[in-house]
């Protein structure tokens, strides 16, 4: 093993079996992580390159090797995600769009780096897949997280943010141009599968609540700042698609894609997070975002 890589080798036990799924279903990514894997090169099967589609037989040894970060904590650039701030009960990290939150999800996700920089966050939470992580974001959300460092702290950290003590802002890049420059969102929400919408009546629903401030406009477009207190999933996505300004990217929620060139999800970032006698970290908006703010603001 090189200071760069880390290897996985496993043994196919199933016969016939394609290698994108065999990998996905070891590693816990998604099958579009596995096939980005073997194009990438970093997939072996007995020591030979092959096809994501290739039948991998049973008691064939796959090697998969996984970018990492080396060192105690490494830039954005060098690693998935890059170190804010730390003390002794909590760390707060930069992820990068593209990548999940939670372990077992995709191929170096933000929980899995902290626990190779700092092998105990495996038991700072209640799932050792958490990292210590104390909320989500969206795979495609750039921005802050925070992460406690010790079980005492996750579970008052956890409480905090599900009795609403903890404010996060973030920065969104969405379509059109709002009529009011302050507005209010409490529309309830609903889960459905694997996405959210507005609740129907009767409809057992998630209370939310979105401040939004239109911060520039151009042609068809619109910065916003974002404030939310509650944590519903998608909250900040549905309920800007809800009154008709959707973030761009956002193809789940009916936005247009975002500028060519700069970041393939929904354009919003994680710019702060506010714990109640806790930290307060910022996060500056990433290149992909600013790159996608400059080219738009060309079009006003």
């Amino acid at each position: 093993m090189d200071d760069a890589n880390l290897h996985r080798g496993f043994v196919a036990v199933r016969n016939q079996v394609r290698l994108d799924k065999a990998i996905a279903e070891h590693l816990g990514c998604g099958r579009r992580s596995a096939r980005a894997l073997v194009r990438a090169g970093r997939v072996t099967v007995d020591g030979r390159s092959v096809a994501a589609a290739y039948l991998v037989s049973s008691g064939e040894r796959i090697c998969v090797r996984e970018a990492l970060a080396s060192g105690s904590a490494p830039t954005a650039a060098a690693g998935l995600v890059s170190l804010l701030w730390s003390n002794a009960e909590y760390l707060a990290i930069s992820k990068p769009a593209g990548v999940h939150a939670h372990a077992g999800r995709s191929v170096g996700s933000a929980a899995s780096q902290l626990c190779t920089w700092y092998p105990e966050q495996a038991e700072a939470g209640h799932r050792n897949l958490e990292g210590g992580l104390l909320h989500r974001l969206d795979r495609d959300t750039s921005g802050v997280m925070l992460a406690a460092r010790n079980r005492d702290t996750y579970d008052r950290g956890r409480a905090a943010f599900a009795a609403g003590y903890v404010r996060k802002f973030y920065l969104a890049i969405a379509e059109g141009t709002p009529s009011q420059a302050e507005i209010r969102i409490d529309t309830r929400l609903v889960r459905l599968h694997s996405r959210v919408r507005p609740a129907r009546a009767k409809e057992r629903a998630l209370d939310a609540l979105t401040h939004v401030s239109v911060l520039e406009s151009g042609a068809g477009w619109c910065l916003l700042g974002v404030r939310i207190s509650t944590g519903v999933t998608h909250q900040v996505r549905a309920h800007l698609a809800s009154i008709g300004h959707p973030l761009l990217g956002d193809c789940k929620y009916g936005g247009q894609p975002a500028p060519a060139l700069t970041r393939e999800g929904h354009l919003l970032h994680a710019s702060r997070v506010a714990l109640e006698n806790g930290p307060d970290i910022t996060c500056a908006p990433p290149a992909d975002f600013m790159r996608a703010l400059a080219l738009l603001r060309r079009l006003h």
